[in-house]
């Protein structure tokens, strides 16, 4: 709202979210050239306190997940559906 009444002069976001805001609203924003991801924003999930065995059940699914490939696919696949800037986790990240 802020873009479309000229409130505001920047603004950070997820390129898909950008592009589906442009079809309803040409030519209201542009992106500055050159200029990579500012910040990277993980996901996280939240289990109850004390709940080890689920914690670590899913820290070992998703390293697993990681590992085999499978992440990088999915990732792959909504890149091109949203033409959206989607990152898979980083090998630097990912626990061995």
């Amino acid at each position: 709202m802020q873009l479309v009444s000229k409130k505001a002069d920047i603004i950070f976001a997820e390129t898909g979210m950008v592009n589906e805001f442009t079809q309803t609203h040409p030519n209201t924003v542009r992106q500055v050239a050159g200029i990579g991801p500012v910040r990277y924003y993980g996901e996280s999930l939240a289990v109850k306190r004390g709940e080890m065995e689920l914690k670590n059940m899913l820290d070992i699914s998703l390293m697993q997940l990681t590992n085999d490939g499978i992440i990088d696919r999915i990732v792959d696949k909504y890149r091109a559906d949203y033409k959206a800037t989607f990152y898979p986790p980083s090998k630097f990240f990912v626990k061995k």
